[in-house]
């Protein structure tokens, strides 16, 4: 049942068994429970001084999901980070679980602003507002600006959130696991505020935008490779263009034109560029590697293993498209190798040093 309100917040009343927002429901005073702790409380918290932004992550929705914000600060030393936030399920706002002093900051400031945007108020729990995978992410305006969450999405899709639509439907993806994104006994998300170059081109920012909705493990894939399709035609471009003027500067003869043009043509070559492009590290391909040369094994593609970690990119790319059955027999290791894989294209994405068009 919905209660039609204003929501008008009042004051918030900590003086019963427990604490409680009143708010005026058409000209009537209501209230709303809040269970989180109250004990470490800024007595000076200003709700304004933070902005409250709204994202799906159906694989970190337990409550306990709670995590502090941290970005690298030129007022701090390399290795040290500033928090700048922080990121919670919703049904943290349900919880009385013991939490770190500072988040209960961050909780009271999400519950503020999220009760003043309801237009009505179901009977029950907060949290039965809002769709179960819906989580809350407060930035702190003086330390991320006034509008960091575009900045910084990219960062967080790595660990599976996604922009907030209404009455989402969004599900968990099936054969994922958020041990390979989350430590256990993790506390922090580290993030960078700042937007990938790619993100202005229209086809790339739609494919990141849908992934929410691909929970299918091979439609997930098919969708990441297309990044990988668009990046490889800009690549040849490129290095079409370098080959070319070699030959104009008389560096190269015409035989070695063509077959130079005809090396950087072939795919393989054109992923293996696109890492030397995007500086990707042997050290971060380390997970794919692993669980992809664990599944060519199990699946019998002993000669499809290699130590190169863009050969083993474009390898893998070929055995899901023309050895699907044999991979898919081994579910499990497929799924775990297209979340490595979802790795390394995000890390292509951040890194891939500048715009496409077409």
């Amino acid at each position: 049942m919905l209660k039609k309100t204003t929501m008008d917040i009042v004051c918030f009343n900590r003086s019963g068994i427990i604490p409680a927002f009143e708010y005026s429901n058409n000209g009537e005073s209501e209230f709303v429970d809040y269970r989180p702790s109250i004990k470490n409380l800024d007595a000076d918290l200003n709700v304004d001084d933070y902005i409250v932004e709204l994202l799906i992550n159906p694989m970190l929705s337990n409550e306990s999901d709670v995590y502090y914000l941290c970005m690298k600060s030129a007022s701090v030393t390399e290795c040290d980070r500033q928090t700048i936030g922080a990121i919670f399920p919703i049904l943290a706002l349900d919880s009385d679980q013991e939490i770190h002093k500072f988040m209960g900051n961050y909780l009271y400031v999400a519950f503020w602003h999220l009760l003043k945007r309801l237009k009505s108020l179901k009977s029950g729990d907060f949290s039965d507002n809002f769709e179960s995978n819906v989580c809350v992410c407060v930035f702190s305006k003086r330390l991320a600006g006034d509008n960091p969450l575009y900045l910084c999405i990219h960062s967080l899709r790595k660990y599976g959130y996604s922009y907030f639509e209404d009455n989402n439907n969004v599900l968990p993806i099936e054969g994922y696991s958020r041990e390979l994104i989350i430590g256990n006994n993790q506390k922090n998300i580290n993030i960078e505020l700042k937007e990938p170059i790619l993100y202005h081109h229209p086809i790339i920012d739609r494919i990141l935008r849908d992934l929410k909705s691909a929970n299918n493990v091979t439609h997930r894939f098919v969708l990441l490779y297309q990044i990988i399709e668009l990046l490889m035609g800009d690549a040849i471009i490129k290095d079409i263009d370098k080959i070319y003027s070699r030959l104009q500067n008389g560096k190269i003869s015409t035989n070695d034109y063509f077959a130079e043009v005809s090396r950087v043509s072939k795919e393989k070559e054109r992923i293996h560029n696109i890492f030397q492009h995007c500086n990707i590290r042997s050290v971060d391909c380390e997970k794919f590697v692993k669980s992809c040369k664990e599944l060519f094994d199990k699946s019998g593609l002993h000669s499809e293993v290699n130590s190169i970690a863009s050969d083993m990119f474009y390898n893998f790319r070929n055995k899901m498209m023309h050895s699907y059955s044999r991979l898919y027999a081994h579910r499990d290791l497929m799924s775990k190798t297209i979340q490595n894989f979802e790795q390394i294209v995000l890390l292509i994405i951040e890194k891939y040093p500048r715009p496409i068009v077409g």
